[in-house]
């Protein structure tokens, strides 16, 4: 039989299904439904896989059922699991010294030198104590000598003083019930060396049943070894609940708990009848919809267009609802609704097509738009109510919400209105009214074709338009799709689905894109479907996840090998061994290794020298508009007031903080232009306060104009401008806090969220007042789209990002191995990711912090698989409210996630690293605390001795738009990122730092819609990163701006948001890459203080102008940074 791997039977059986059907590789993704998606029948699949396991030479012993709709994945990982496993090693007795040394060339090739220096000391250690043994005279006994029963005392001895030879602690803090893990912090390799020692000693026959984790004390492994009793328990499986029939209020309740306990995974006893499903059980409008659609169904009722689920909040509410429409009698909160002038329910319905809705009919209308949202998200129709709010009630996007709507708009001929507001029309009956009111002003469309095939064909050229980009014309109905017109098959089966779902027409399992090659050979198909099922076929529970292929050999492995040859007195392998990794551990370091494949590139953020000129239009914009201006000690508002006056603005002079009298068409802030206090001299306190207030300040000042600015014809204007030096931070700011900084990034995601608005953040020469309100004025009337600019030595400035890749081929940064770096978070998330990798590459001394107490190691619930986790959930749910009466299933849930949860992800954070044996160590501290990181850097000095770097990744981000965002939030987000790195900042201003590392976002450097306050928390720390570099420039101070990550932090490998960033010209990365540019960043990067990671299409969706460095001339180098001049 072939060695097979989960890989290569995938591969096997995708080859299968290519020559079976036809379809092209590429339409076979692991995960798509070969039924469902595809189309496909059991039997072309059971053929595929037979063949697939000739061409292995492996048994393929499945057969699959009709009624199950598999994915390559699950087929694989079934004739995997069918396959006879053979048993991997379990102890090192069982791995050869060939493969010790082959585990310790590849951690050299990866350049990963903490395992190996672990291995070398250990190795060291164990070959000390059996030459100490041999000058004892010890001897171990004979191999012919018989076996004999030992005393409890002597294996106690025994046991005691292998782990007292490992652990150093005195023999008398070993007692015999201590958690030799969780109360005396003796790790497992410690346990399986000493237990083994004394298993070999006392010439016990290894056991493969033997567990570790049930034998977690002295006493324990004493009886194990004296009594030879292993045990083990079985977990007992628990049925799912079932639903009871529905019929009295009672029954339909006892319905309802049952649906309801299945869908969500509560137990019957938490969904208690007058809970509030959404505030004290957390189950969203959706599953309340679904659960109450599959019991109006069973009961046979109609579809009641007046429901709406907000008012029957609770589970008896629903009951009494669905009891009193069976028995015929109103409901206390129905409404009588009259029958619609329409035909009968029975009568067939003609599809409308989507080019040919009649203007005035709301029904069709209401059709199409459901029809699209239905494409969309996969709801079932019933659940799309009118009147539900889409986002709040529905969960629809507004990504969404605008597809669907544009593409009814564009079928009735209705022109896009400029005016139009997603938010004013928040339900589908708001969008239809507003839809019938334009299509009957509209010219009337074209006339409906014929017949209904006709019908499917129109919709099916619109859509693959729309998919493809081709014209209407080019899209003949008799061209081959794939071989004339080059359309691939995954797109011709989506208009094929499309179709389906916006005529209702059932799914077809007859249907193959190969035998509908054409549009009219797919309209034929539509018009004629089979005959619809009783019900759909249950999608089929995924196969057994597949047993891992055992191959290389972990850490532990190798350490038990070790353990393994000093209990047997094999010294020559351990003298091998250790040779081996003095010769790899001596080598030269290999360089940074990048990944396979980049998806950004690197971007250095510099000053660029642009000048502008007012513009005409934008000055007469100003005629007749009121604008609100603060006053400047230096007087510029009056001379900008009387610029403003001639041009015929009204002006009026506001004081800081005090509400308008008037509604003001903008507000031009410029008491922000006071001097800032030095970064210096600044205490946790006294940051705090300053940035506080700024923020604050911009916060209640955008908030009083925002729904005038944005939606006045030709936009309103917020101006903001501060005297930090002309250039953000980049030179020239005389040791002051960047609070530009803070403004630009605010303002930027102002300007995202508010795009007709006119938004600029100024920043101008303290030593030139006299030309501030010129500049001022060139902003306010220029046009500009720079939303940041500078004014330095008399010339205005922008700021690009220039690409400038890291120099990896000349000499890196020198980082010692054991280089002390205290990590802001890390314990989780993308931090942990670069924290490791910094690890590996340069054997640093790593201590990552949070408030997640980490486990003991021996909780419950970190042995809980996956799998149960959610089942365990619920019955920790039960145990809080039983604990904490009055609380509901909500506050339990909320408990679970932020503590065990948390605590799950980082003891497994922790215990990848223990396993590779790297340098990560966790510290408990509440980072948002000055007083506790204080006490934190001072341990670390005392522990480590030094602190030689310090990486700031801690953040919160609370993502809502400016009117809905509160001042405590807003402090909240300054908190854990502002103020957190100047408490850093200043508490290490003693330390001989090599580098300041801080982790920035796009959002920061970009702005991005309802991110204001985390914009302006991430740009004012970029800008201080600048002037804190200044002050000290023998530390390497750098921001790095970086765009979304995939497999960790707020994106989690979802298909569909990826999909939606990438047509929205979003940067992401995978963890690889991120990890890869921050350790490089370290490494190469030069004295570049702030850093952009982007790609080319990151300018081109946001409108952001770039520069290649080569088109730009230099025109001075400065502490702050490299000026250049267009």
């Amino acid at each position: 039989m072939a060695l097979a791997t989960l890989e290569s039977i995938q591969e096997e059986v995708i080859a299968a299904l290519v020559r079976g059907v036809g379809y092209p590789p590429e339409l076979f993704g692991h995960e798509v439904d070969l039924v469902r998606d595809l189309g496909m029948t059991p039997e072309e699949i059971n053929d595929a896989v037979t063949a697939a396991g000739r061409k292995l030479g492996i048994p393929t012993p499945m057969a699959l059922h009709p009624e199950q709709h598999p994915t390559i994945a699950s087929i694989a990982q079934g004739i995997l699991k069918s396959l006879p496993q053979e048993r991997p090693a379990a102890s090192g007795r069982e791995v050869t010294l060939a493969q010790v040394l082959a585990f310790v060339d590849g951690c050299a090739l990866r350049n990963e030198r903490p395992p190996l220096e672990t291995l070398l000391e250990e190795t060291h250690r164990a070959l000390a104590r059996m030459d100490a043994a041999k000058k004892e005279g010890a001897a171990a006994p004979g191999p012919g000598a018989p076996e004999a029963p030992v005393p409890a005392a002597e294996v106690m001895k025994l046991l005691t003083g292998a782990l007292v030879e490992r652990t150093g602690y005195p023999a008398d803090m070993l007692e015999p019930d201590l958690d030799l893990e969780a109360d005396l912090g003796i790790d497992t390799v410690k346990q399986v060396e000493a237990f083994a020692q004394a298993r070999v000693g006392l010439k016990v026959e290894k056991d493969e049943n033997f567990r570790l984790r049930d034998y977690n004390t002295l006493r324990k492994m004493v009886d194990y070894l004296v009594q030879r009793a292993p045990g083990a328990a079985a977990p007992v499986a628990v049925a799912p609940p079932v639903a009871p029939p529905a019929g009295s209020v009672t029954q339909t309740l006892e319905f309802l708990q049952g649906a309801m306990a299945q869908k969500t995974g509560y137990a019957l006893d938490i969904l208690q009848p007058d809970l509030d499903l959404e505030v004290d059980l957390g189950i969203d409008t959706i599953t309340q919809i679904e659960v109450f659609a599959v019991a109006r169904t069973q009961s046979g009722l109609e579809r009641d267009e007046n429901f709406r689920v907000r008012n029957y909040n609770t589970l008896r509410k629903m009951a009494e609802y669905l009891t009193s429409k069976a028995s015929g009698s109103a409901p206390a909160t129905g409404k009588a609704v009259p029958a619609p002038a329409s035909a009968p329910a029975s009568a067939p319905v003609t599809p409308q097509p989507r080019s040919a809705a009649p203007a005035a009919q709301a029904d069709a209308i209401t059709k199409q738009l459901v029809g699209a949202l239905v494409e969309r998200t996969g709801y079932p129709e019933d659940m799309l109510e009118l009147d539900l709010d889409l986002e709040a009630d529905l969960g629809i996007d507004t990504v969404k919400q605008v597809e669907a709507f544009a593409m009814v708009r564009v079928n009735l001929g209705v022109d896009k209105d400029e005016n139009f507001r997603l938010r004013d029309y928040n339900t589908l009956r708001k969008m239809v009214d507003y839809l019938v009111g334009k299509a009957s002003g509209s010219a009337a469309p074209p006339a409906s074709v014929a017949t209904r095939e006709e019908q499917f064909l129109a919709f099916l050229t619109a859509t693959l338009q729309e998919k493809t980009g081709y014209n209407t014309e080019v899209l003949g109905p008799d061209f081959d799709l794939e071989v004339d017109l080059g359309i691939d098959p995954q797109t011709q089966l989506e208009a094929f689905s499309a179709a389906q779902a916006a005529f209702s027409v059932p799914p077809d399992e007859r249907f193959r894109v190969r035998d509908c090659n054409t549009l009219r050979k797919m309209a034929a198909a539509l018009a004629s479907p089979p005959r619809a099922e009783s019900a759909a076929p249950p999608r089929s529970e995924p196969l057994a996840q597949p047993v891992a292929v055992q191959g290389a050999l972990s850490l532990d492995d190798v350490r038990r090998f070790v353990a393994h040859c000093e209990a047997t007195g094999d010294a020559e392998s351990l003298r091998r061994l250790a040779a081996h990794l003095r010769g790899k551990l001596d080598a030269p370091a290999r360089p940074l290794t990048p990944p396979a494949q980049f998806s950004a590139k690197r971007y250095e953020v510099h000053p660029v020298e642009q000048s502008t000129q007012p513009k005409g239009e934008t000055i007469a914009h100003l005629r007749g508009k009121t604008l609100g201006i603060t006053a400047d000690p230096q007087g510029t508002y009056k001379q900008l007031a009387q610029r403003l006056e001639s041009a015929g603005a009204r002006v009026a002079i506001l004081q800081p903080g005090a509400a308008p009298a008037q509604p003001l068409d903008g507000l031009i802030l410029l008491h922000t232009t006071a001097p800032a206090p030095k970064l210096a001299e600044l205490d946790a306190a006294t940051w705090a306060s300053t940035v506080n207030a700024f923020t604050l300040g911009l916060y209640h000042s955008a908030l009083s104009v925002y729904d005038r600015i944005g939606e006045m014809a030709g936009g309103g204007w917020y101006l903001v401008a501060t005297a930090g030096g002309g250039l953000f931070g980049h030179r020239n700011a005389q040791g002051q806090v960047p609070l530009a900084g803070a403004s630009g990034g605010f303002i930027k995601c102002l300007k995202r969220e508010l795009p007709s608005a006119r938004c600029k953040a100024v920043d101008l020469d303290p030593r030139e007042p006299s030309a501030w309100a010129e500049q001022i004025w060139t902003e306010l009337v220029s046009a500009d789209p720079d939303v940041e600019t500078g004014y330095s030595g008399g010339r205005r400035y922008v700021f690009r990002d220039i690409e400038t890749p890291l120099a990896a081929t000349g000499p890196a940064a020198s980082i010692p191995p054991g280089s002390v770096v205290l990590v802001s978070g890390g314990g989780r998330g993308v931090v942990y990711h670069c924290a490791k990798l910094l690890v590996q590459v340069t054997g640093a001394r790593v201590i990552i912090t949070g408030r997640t107490v980490p486990p003991n190691g021996n909780e419950e619930w970190l042995k809980i698989p996956e799998a149960d986790l959610p089942a365990y959930r619920m019955s920790f749910v039960k145990r809080y409210m039983a604990a904490h009466p009055g609380s509901t299933p909500v506050q339990g849930m909320k408990a679970f996630d932020t503590d065990i949860a948390r605590r799950r992800e980082l003891h497994q954070s922790l215990e990848d690293c223990r396993a590779q044996g790297l340098q990560l160590d966790y510290k408990v501290c509440d980072m948002t605390d000055p007083a506790a990181v204080r006490s934190l850097l001072a341990e670390v000095r005392r522990q480590y001795g030094r602190i030689d770097g310090i990486v700031h990744g801690a953040t919160i981000e609370e993502s809502k738009s400016l009117p809905m965002k509160s001042a405590d939030a807003i402090v909240r987000t300054l908190a854990s990122k502002a103020h957190l790195w100047q408490v850093l900042a200043h508490e290490t201003r003693g330390d001989a730092l090599q580098f300041f590392i801080n982790f920035g976002s796009g959002s920061g450097r970009y702005g991005n819609q309802g991110q204001t306050d985390y914009s302006a928390a991430n740009a004012l720390v970029a800008k201080a990163g600048l002037v804190y570099g200044a002050l000290r420039p023998e530390v390497r101070s750098v921001t790095i701006d970086w765009p979304v990550w995939v497999g960790a932090g707020i994106v989690e490998n979802n298909r569909d948001y990826l999909e939606r960033l990438g047509k929205a010209g979003v940067c992401v990365i995978d963890t690889s890459e991120g990890a890869y540019w921050f350790v490089g960043e370290l490494l190469y990067g030069g004295r570049a203080g702030e850093v952009v990671i982007a790609d080319d299409r990151t300018f081109a969706s946001r409108g952001w102008p770039r520069h290649e460095k080569e088109a730009l001339q230099v025109t001075a180098k400065q502490a702050g940074g490299t000026r250049y001049a267009i």
